[in-house]
């Protein structure tokens, strides 16, 4: 039996409650303010004019049906790799006269071979000219690559991939393979590679190891200007309703996203948030304190995305030194030592042997990569010697019932 149809009163609520959500008096399109949305108005898209302009020139040759440049691009979170990458890759293939296509792989999701022929070839795929199906699961990596080819071969004059957080790839096969399936004569179309990555050291490391493998272009966004996260946010305005932002909201949103290396990411998030937190209270608008509770939320969010994946030793050591940091007051800064000793502490506490302290100097250097911890060395003098200093960059409380929460 079909079910009543509820509906909308005309005042942006409904007749039944459990749809009666808060938020309905300061959003307008909250989409806008969702990581991973693109605009399609080029205006939207601030500070980025000379790197797109870099980008659509080493892609451009496809559009006439010549072999792009494949492009490796790279930088700290929040500077709109992924943003600029989408954004120019849909304007290609809507300028192309040629049935030129693309693809966006997020490599968290997609992370061995298989996985990612097999999601190209099922993006790729028209059944009706190539005759073929792609199923999620049940066939070889082998005859994954040959429909894929086989769909990019038949049903485009050449594609555009994206390859989005290529540092999650169990191996660099699927990359190398790709770039040069033309000069493999595995596909008769151009192909060409875009891949992206947060991590620059793991791309210094990719660089080194596949040097004569992969020629590829690299561009390096810097971070946004507070100046120029406050134009974004500003471009994200018409995401709430009329007059709704108060007007100190996203000058202090874009102070505090500015004050870490520059994160539009982040500075969109905290304003999503803060809508949030004003809708919750029922407020008529967005105020300064909103940005306060956003902030502390926002960082919540990302540290969990950050930690999502991470072993527990790693946790341990994230731990160790956010309790460093809390039971020292006014102190930062914490000798590799003096972490270490702790992080033996919390795994003791947790009936769990300690690595040794040169794998938690990796962990270190890993989480220092992500912007959680940052590290240098530092001279005490001729008696105390050379000591790496060890400080977190997120709130100790923060990292604290994060991990708490997600070990109950």
């Amino acid at each position: 039996m079909a079910s009543e149809k509820v509906e909308d009163d005309g005042a942006g609520q409904f007749a039944d409650p459990l749809f009666d959500i808060p938020g309905d008096d300061i959003f307008r399109n909250k989409d806008m303010l969702r990581v991973g949305w693109v605009p399609e108005d080029e205006d939207m898209i601030v500070g980025r004019d000379d790197t797109m302009a870099e980008l659509a020139e080493y892609i451009n040759p496809i559009l006439a049906g010549n072999q792009p440049d494949h492009v490796i691009i790279y930088g700290k979170t929040g500077t709109g790799k992924s943003l600029i990458t989408r954004h120019v890759v849909q304007r290609a293939v809507a300028a192309s006269s040629a049935e030129v296509q693309h693809a966006y792989i997020d490599c968290k999701q997609y992370h061995t071979d298989t996985q990612v022929f097999t999601e190209l070839g099922r993006q790729f795929n028209d059944p009706e000219q190539t005759e073929q199906t792609i199923p999620e699961t049940g066939l070889s990596t082998g005859i994954y690559k040959k429909r894929f080819y086989d769909a990019v071969d038949t049903c485009t004059d050449g594609v555009l991939i994206i390859l989005d957080e290529m540092d999650k790839l169990k191996n660099d096969d699927a990359i190398l393979e790709l770039s040069r399936a033309v000069e493999d004569r595995k596909a008769s179309v151009p192909i060409g590679l875009l891949v992206i990555s947060n991590r620059i050291g793991y791309i210094e490391n990719f660089q080194a190891r596949v040097e004569s493998s992969f020629d590829a272009q690299d561009i390096q966004p810097a971070p946004y200007s507070v100046k120029t996260l406050r134009e974004i946010m500003e471009s994200r305005r018409s995401a709430f309703k009329p007059d709704v932002l108060k007007d100190g909201v996203i000058p202090k949103a874009a102070a505090v996203a500015g004050a870490e290396h520059g994160d539009a990411r982040r500075a969109i998030r905290i304003l999503r948030h803060a809508g949030q937190a004003a809708a919750k209270e029922d407020a008529e608008q967005v105020n300064e304190e909103h940005i306060d509770i956003a902030r502390r939320e926002a960082e919540k969010n990302r540290f969990g995305e950050t930690i999502q994946n991470a072993t527990p030793h790693e946790t341990l050591v994230l731990l160790a030194i956010a309790n460093l940091t809390l039971r020292n007051d006014g102190r930062k800064e914490f000798k590799q030592s003096e972490v270490y000793e702790r992080y033996t502490e919390e795994a003791d506490k947790n009936d769990t042997a300690p690595l040794s302290q040169r794998r938690v100097r990796d962990l270190v250097n890993d989480y220092a990569l992500l912007d959680v911890l940052e590290t240098e060395k530092r001279n005490y003098g001729k008696q105390s010697g050379i000591h790496r200093v060890i400080q977190l960059l997120l709130d100790p409380e923060i990292v604290r019932d994060v991990i708490e929460a997600t070990r109950i």
